[in-house]
C-alpha cells in the first residue's frame, strides 16, 4: 500500500512477510486512529514483524469434493494442510516453484507448521463462535451465509 504525502509514513518499504489482513491495523496505527486493533488478525507491519501468514481456501465441492485447505507461509517454509487430502511442505529458499514436497524429509518442520495452522484455526473458530446476528435475514440470505461459512 502507498500512503499519500501526508499523513502517514512516506517512502517506507517493508521487506518482511505481510498479509492483506495487515492493511487495517497498519493504517489505523499510521494515522494514529483511536481504534482497538487487537481484535483483528493483522498487525501493524511498520512496527511489528510477522512470523507467518495464514490463508484459507474453501474448496468447490462440485470440482474438488468437500473440505477446506489452509496455507501457512513463513520466511522460508510454506505448508499446505488439506482436510481431505495429503499435506505438503515446500522450502521456498531452495524450491521457489514449489516442486519438491519436503513433508517427509523435514517431519519436525512439517509437524510444527501443521500445529500452527490448527492452533490458528481453533482460535478463529473460538472468536467467531456465538456472535449474535443483528436484525433478521431471509432464508435465502441465511443459506448464502452458510454457503460462505459465516453461519453454521
Amino acid at each position: 500500500m502507498k500512503f499519500p504525502a501526508r499523513p502517514g509514513p512516506v517512502g517506507e518499504r517493508v521487506s518482511g512477510l505481510v498479509s492483506l489482513v495487515d492493511v487495517f491495523p497498519t493504517l489505523t496505527a499510521a494515522l494514529s486512529l483511536p481504534l482497538e486493533t487487537r481484535q483483528f488478525d493483522g498487525v501493524d507491519v511498520l512496527s511489528t514483524t510477522r512470523r507467518f501468514a495464514l490463508s484459507e481456501r474453501e474448496k468447490s465441492a462440485a470440482l474438488y469434493g468437500p473440505g477446506s485447505s489452509w496455507t501457512l507461509i513463513g520466511p522460508r517454509w510454506k505448508y499446505f494442510h488439506d482436510t481431505e487430502g495429503p499435506d505438503a511442505l515446500f522450502d521456498l529458499d531452495r524450491d521457489f516453484e514449489e516442486t519438491i514436497n519436503q513433508r517427509r524429509a523435514e517431519p519436525e518442520v512439517a509437524a510444527a507448521m501443521r500445529e500452527e495452522i490448527l492452533r490458528r484455526v481453533r482460535r478463529h473458530r473460538r472468536r467467531g463462535a456465538g456472535l449474535p446476528m443483528r436484525g433478521s435475514v431471509t432464508s435465502e440470505q441465511r443459506e448464502a451465509l452458510e454457503g460462505l461459512g459465516y453461519v453454521e
